[in-house]
């Protein structure tokens, strides 16, 4: 679970150093997406996670057009899921629902792992997106980057710019 939890508080430094203009701005290299949109997707799948009862269905998760908009809100929302991951059952069993009726027994850390690794693809398109906006100094350089393609480069001395 630190993996996730360190991508969540690495989520939570670069909103802090983000406005609100740079958050909800349509990005030409992102399709017309903005930063937050990409967040609020991310948000969305851990929120599926951290509040199943017994199933969880990624396409039916609650859409927040606030995450998206409010840089603030969305702060609040990693903090509240950061609190959430650390007293959640990770062995707690639970019923992945695809295609409306397809199902597969899953587990709580099965499916933030997930989560995790979904994250990682979307700071890829974060990044693509802030660096078009000049504002990559904001990143560390292995801000999306997945973790065993770091430990490949470091290993390789192949460098992650």
């Amino acid at each position: 679970m630190n993996e996730i939890l360190n991508d969540l508080r690495e989520t939570r430094t670069l909103l802090k150093c983000l406005n609100t203009c740079q958050y909800n701005l349509k990005i030409d290299v992102l399709s017309g997406a903005s930063i937050g949109m990409h967040f609020r997707h991310v948000f969305e799948y851990y929120q599926s996670v951290l509040t199943c009862q017994e199933s969880i269905c990624y396409d039916k998760r609650v859409r927040n057009k606030e995450l998206e908009q409010n840089i603030n809100f969305a702060l609040s929302t990693v903090d509240a899921m950061i609190g959430q991951i650390q007293e959640i059952n990770p062995n707690r069993s639970v019923i992945l629902i695809f295609d409306d009726q397809q199902t597969i027994k899953s587990f709580i850390n099965r499916e933030l792992f997930y989560c995790y690794e979904h994250s990682i693809h979307h700071k890829a398109l974060i990044k693509i997106g802030l660096t078009s906006l000049n504002l990559e100094y904001l990143l560390s350089p292995s801000f999306g980057v997945a973790p065993a393609t770091v430990k490949f480069q470091s290993s390789s001395k192949i460098g992650l710019g």
